[in-house]
């Protein structure tokens, strides 16, 4: 077994005061966690002791470290949550999101064969440095391909994972690994710019027929209008609003076949995507 090895350090590149914490676990890869991408649906589940991370303050990024895997494009429809948990081991069990904060949603960084694959959360998340780290990573319909992620064995039922490709809408059951995932975190204070990004929003399918789906950033409503390619507005600002898994239905039966752009707001976040009805 290869020995745990936590590296603190300091970063300018996100906040004066970011600190980078990097539980380096091993160098076997998995391609079935903590994404089974040769499926479109996956659960993993992983428990970080306190004493590995031993940092208090805002998690703002997250990566995962890839093993290897010719495949370079973007892991969509991927769901990260996190909470605060006392537990140091899973039991095999249905899939369970209660108590979880909801971080980040869209299609993970997959850009090179190797090295770390970062995110920066949408929604940091406040680690007390008292629990242990429960970290949760869904698929729901995603897109495909080959990936090794490096991890180690790091105690018996550290983790639990379903990656049968059962959609996370039939509540998969889980079942325990050793299996812990290379982890890096970014702590320090959210950025104020973050908060006029990009809207990423995941639009699918498109084209689409009498309806597409609209999966929000954190779960949360946003506001919507469709005007056509020349700008003039087809369907006037409407609410769109998520279900419990964060996707919204966006309905498009009484709109002419032919391509349109959906504009959407999030707070002070927009996006503008083009959506072809068939």
């Amino acid at each position: 077994m290869k020995k745990l090895l936590f590296l603190l350090a300091f970063t300018g590149g996100l906040t004066a005061q970011a600190q980078v914490v990097t539980v380096s676990v091993g160098t076997s890869g998995s391609a079935l966690s903590p994404f089974n991408s040769t499926q479109a649906n996956s659960v993993y589940e992983a428990i970080y002791k306190q004493t590995q991370l031993n940092q208090a303050g805002n998690i703002v990024r997250l990566a995962f470290e890839k093993n290897s895997g010719a495949y370079q494009s973007p892991l969509t429809r991927t769901v990260v949550y996190m909470k605060h948990t006392t537990a140091a081991v899973f039991t095999a069990g249905p899939l369970d999101t209660t108590g979880y904060q909801r971080v980040w949603a869209g299609a993970f960084t997959n850009s090179g064969t190797t090295g770390y694959q970062e995110v920066v959360l949408t929604t940091p998340f406040a680690y007390n440095n008292t629990d242990n780290l429960s970290l949760l990573v869904l698929r729901n319909g995603g897109s495909t391909g080959t990936t090794l992620w490096n991890y180690n064995f790091m105690g018996t039922n550290i983790a639990r994972r379903n990656t049968s490709g059962t959609a996370i809408a039939n509540t998969p059951a889980l079942s325990a690994s050793d299996a812990l995932l290379n982890l890096r975190l970014t702590f320090g204070v959210a950025s104020a710019a973050r908060t006029a990004a990009t809207l990423l929003a995941d639009v699918y399918p498109n084209p689409a027929s009498t309806a597409c789906r609209v999966q929000l950033p954190n779960g949360l409503p946003a506001s919507y209008r469709l005007t056509d390619m020349l700008g003039r507005t087809v369907r006037a600002t409407a609410r769109l609003a998520p279900a419990a898994d964060g996707i919204a239905t966006l309905p498009l039966a009484d709109l002419p076949a032919g391509s349109y752009l959906l504009h959407l707001t999030q707070g002070a976040a927009t996006s503008v995507q083009r959506l072809v009805r068939e």
